[in-house]
C-alpha cells in the first residue's frame, strides 16, 4: 500500500496482491518507470475506482507488463501524470487485457501497447460515459501506437481517445472504434494486415499515410465510414 503523502520507489512487481493507495491523490513515482504484474487468474488492481492514487516516473517511459499472464486482467484504476509515454504489452501466450478506467490521465508522452508473434495484449476502453481515457499527447504522431499482434476495443461510448492524437499501427495491430470519433490521422505500416473497424464515423483532422512493406498484404479500414474532413489528405508509398 502507498502511504500517505505518497512513495517512492525503483519499481514494482505485483505477484500475488493488488496496488492500494491509503488515499485518492497520494502519488507513486517509479524512478525506472516500471510496474510488473502477474494477474493470473483473479487479475490485478491498480488502485480502485474509490481510492485511485496516482502514478508518475521521473524516467521518460512507464512500462506496464503483463508477465506471465494466465488469463487475468490487469486494471489501470489510478491517474497517471507526467510528460511521460505510457508502454504496455505482455509476455504470456494468452496475451493480456488492460482496463483504463481513470478520466483523469494527463500524461503528455503517447501510449504505446506492444504485440508480438506469441502475445496479442489489448486496451479495453468500455465507458458508457464518453470520457478521456488515452490523452492526447504532446507530439500527435505519439498519440496512441498499436504494434504487432496489439489491439485497442472502445466500447459503451465515443470519445475515449483523445481526439489530437494520431494513431499509428504496425503488423496485425487491431483498433476498433464505437460511434462518432475525431483523430488527428492514422499511419498504418504494412507488414502484415492492420485493421481499423471505424465504428459509426471515423473523422481525420490531418490525413492516413499507408507504408506497404509487404506485396502479400494490405491496410483495412472498414465497417464504417471514413470522413477525411475534406482536407483530401492521405498517401500510400510502397517499400
Amino acid at each position: 500500500t502507498v502511504p500517505s503523502g505518497g512513495k517512492q520507489a525503483n519499481s514494482i512487481n505485483l505477484r500475488r496482491n493488488n496496488l492500494a493507495f491509503t488515499n485518492a491523490n497520494d502519488t507513486l513515482t517509479l524512478t525506472a518507470g516500471v510496474l510488473m504484474c502477474f494477474p493470473h487468474a483473479e487479475g490485478r488492481q491498480i488502485g480502485t475506482t474509490s481510492t485511485p492514487g496516482v502514478i508518475t516516473t521521473t524516467a521518460p517511459e512507464l512500462f506496464i507488463y503483463d508477465w506471465y499472464n494466465s488469463g487475468g486482467t490487469v486494471t489501470i484504476n489510478s491517474k497517471i501524470t507526467g510528460n511521460v509515454m505510457v508502454v504496455l504489452g505482455s509476455d504470456g501466450s494468452t496475451g493480456g487485457t488492460f482496463y483504463f478506467t481513470n478520466s483523469g490521465n494527463n500524461y503528455t508522452g503517447g501510449t504505446v501497447i506492444n504485440g508480438n508473434t506469441s502475445s496479442s495484449p489489448s486496451i479495453q476502453l468500455n465507458s458508457s460515459s464518453g470520457n478521456v481515457f488515452i490523452p492526447n499527447a504532446n507530439n500527435p504522431d505519439s498519440g496512441l501506437i498499436i504494434n504487432d499482434d496489439a489491439s485497442v476495443v472502445m466500447s459503451g461510448s465515443a470519445g475515449q481517445i483523445g481526439s489530437g492524437n494520431k494513431v499509428t499501427m504496425t503488423g496485425s495491430s487491431t483498433l476498433t472504434l464505437y460511434g462518432n470519433n475525431t483523430l488527428a490521422g492514422l499511419n498504418l505500416y504494412v507488414y502484415n494486415s492492420p485493421t481499423v473497424n471505424l465504428g459509426t464515423t471515423l473523422t481525420l483532422t490531418g490525413g492516413i499515410n499507408v507504408y506497404h512493406y509487404n506485396p502479400y498484404y494490405y491496410a483495412k479500414v472498414q465497417t464504417g465510414t471514413l470522413d477525411l474532413n475534406g482536407n483530401n489528405n492521405r498517401s500510400e508509398e510502397h517499400t
